[in-house]
């Protein structure tokens, strides 16, 4: 406020860059929550009327365990583990963003 900045431009060049470890290890968190919808899915709806509540998750249970298609379903699961690491690597990286040098 001393040097003239707006709200915006304080908000975006002091508060942000302050908060942004926090908001890395937030995005990377949920990311990783996100996709752990599986024994809500399965208590409650178990894929639900038409599949219109089936998860991935659930997808692969349905697979290996009631198809008994195991090697499909741990191929699933890899391709998933993969996407999430992918996603979450993404958000770290972008959270780092640029270092100020003393």
């Amino acid at each position: 406020a001393v040097d003239g900045a707006g709200p915006w431009s304080r908000f975006r060049h002091v508060t942000l860059p302050g908060l942004r470890p926090m908001l890395t290890y937030v995005i990377a968190m949920d990311i990783i929550f996100l996709a752990q919808g599986f024994p809500e899915i399965f208590v409650l709806t178990e894929g639900g009327p038409y599949g219109s509540t089936t998860t991935v998750n659930y997808l692969i249970y349905t697979e290996a365990f009631q198809y008994n298609r195991m090697g499909s379903a741990s191929a699933m699961a890899f391709v998933l583990f993969a996407f999430i690491a992918a996603l979450t690597v993404i958000a770290i990286k972008f959270g780092q963003g640029r270092r100020e040098r003393a």
